[in-house]
């Protein structure tokens, strides 16, 4: 009965986004005033690269366009925000020139990002800092190097062109390619990418909910153990600027030393891969549907978000693995106060079939998908879900001047601080054998305050003080890169 009791609990906090998300839109859907106004002109300075075309796709408004006079700083608003949202810009400044007569021009001052970013690449492996500091002994073995190319809109029409080389833990080259527009609409684009990745460790089996590694970090040498090669591409249909389909077509090879599947079925797991394989092909398709409706992707602070995902692996036709994977995200965010805003976040995931082999069981711990307090933790397993509530307060809001003074791009430095409160809830079920699990088929929850640091090219840094159930405390460090 407290199985099902904790797993109701974390279902309804993560499905609480999504309501927050219908009955936002319902309340946005009238708009009783009469008294309007006409754009005549939008007047776009800055520009250097970026295609007028491109930007005037983005704006909630275009010339010719009634709007309601009451709500023309709100259109404003939201033209500022959905151009920052397509991370061409460091700042939009829009503005109102020349009210008259029933007629209004707008103004856009727009500050482009450097689009090409030849940078030095160090990172450490492990799933965040606090477990390759502490649990890990800040190994730097466990560190990858190399250089990543970034080249951001290369024609001034928001395509990009990737090229990561890495050495180190992983050996790794990724290449990657988002095509221009291919329509007159701007609604239709191709994305593309090729993978190569050989590990020198590999997580082939849980116990007490902590990964165990083959080699342990103590013996890792030279030895390449995980090759990996994909190749990928996608279809991308985004109508407005909100909405966005993406259906996605990969064909995976992967290679693996024969010790792991041995090792896996040792610790009782089976095996790492379906059938003791150590040589897997499979083909993938997915389709993710994602709806942004908020001031600022990276950091949001005003809106509502969602995310749909279905996805297979195998898709029956491959006898190396069958899985198939549903994922749901949302997020509600609005102001409280001046300064206070609220953020309720959720995310579940189930796979299908609950039987699978290792390599398919991870869920809790890795990338998002985690409880802040539980950081040092993984939870396998086929169903999840999780909700989060925090309060944030904005205490400085400055831009601080730099050395290149006579750049328009680079003269100052944006810095925000917030001041958080939070609570997690979640929860993950595991069908088959748990091996000393304790956090799994259960109510799982923390909390704790924070401090958040945002600043130029949405580049955050979290400082986190959580506690959890377990009695357990400690200082946790995050960074994300909006870029």
């Amino acid at each position: 009965m407290q199985q099902r009791a904790g797993k109701c609990v974390a279902i309804l906090l993560c499905t609480l986004s999504l309501l927050c998300i219908a009955q936002a839109a319902f309340s946005q859907g009238f708009d009783t005033d009469t008294t309007t106004v006409v754009i005549r002109h939008i007047e776009v300075s800055g520009n250097k690269k970026t295609k007028l075309y491109i930007i005037f796709r983005e704006l909630p408004f275009k010339e010719g366009d009634r709007l309601p006079s009451a709500r023309v700083q709100e259109y404003l608003q939201k033209a500022h925000d959905q151009l920052m949202n397509t991370f061409l810009f460091i700042e939009v400044v829009p503005g109102i020139k020349n009210w008259k007569g029933g007629g209004v021009d707008i103004s856009l001052d727009i500050r482009e990002r450097n689009y090409f970013f030849p940078i030095p690449y160090l990172k450490i492996i492990d799933r965040n800092f606090n477990q390759w500091w502490v649990e890990e002994h800040h190994s730097l073995q466990r560190v990858d190097y190399g250089m990543h190319f970034s080249w951001y809109n290369i024609t001034g029409r928001n395509d990009k062109i990737h090229l990561y080389a890495e050495n180190g833990y992983n050996r790794l080259l990724n290449l990657g390619y988002e095509s221009p527009y291919l329509d007159r609409k701007l609604t239709q684009y191709l994305t593309a990418g090729m993978l190569y990745n050989n590990a020198k460790q590999i997580n082939f089996a849980t116990d007490s909910n902590k990964q165990v590694f083959f080699p342990d970090t103590t013996h890792l040498g030279d030895l390449f153990i995980h090759r990996t090669l994909q190749a990928s591409v996608s279809y991308v249909y985004k109508k407005g600027v909100k909405d966005k389909h993406t259906v996605r077509f990969a064909y995976t090879d992967e290679v693996l030393s024969d010790t792991i599947n041995t090792l896996t079925e040792k610790a009782g797991y089976g095996t790492y891969f379906e059938n003791g394989r150590t040589h897997v092909r499979y083909p993938e398709l997915s389709y993710t549907y994602q709806y942004y409706g908020v001031d600022n992707i990276p950091y949001p602070l005003n809106g509502v978000s969602a995310t749909v995902q279905l996805a297979g692996k195998g898709l029956g036709i491959s006898k190396d693995i069958d899985v198939w994977s549903m994922t749901l995200k949302g997020g509600y965010y609005r102001p409280l106060f001046p300064r206070t805003f609220l953020s309720l976040e959720g995310e579940m995931i189930t796979t299908l079939p609950s039987g699978q082999p290792y390599s398919n069981r991870h869920l809790m711990g890795f990338g998002d998908m985690y409880l802040q307090g539980l950081e040092y933790y993984i939870v396998d397993g086929n169903f999840g879900a999780l909700g989060k509530a925090t309060v944030r307060r904005e205490i400085l809001s400055r831009s601080f001047p730099t050395l290149f003074k006579k750049s328009h791009a680079y003269s100052y430095i944006p810095v925000r601080i917030f001041l958080k409160g939070y609570v997690n809830m979640g929860y993950a079920s595991l069908s088959g054998p748990e091996y000393g699990s304790f956090l799994n088929n259960r109510l799982l929850y923390s909390g704790g305050v924070g401090l958040d640091i945002v600043t130029i090219y949405d580049l955050q840094l979290h400082f986190e003080f959580s506690f959890n159930q377990l009695g357990q405390n400690g200082l946790f460090l995050h960074n994300y890169k909006g870029f």
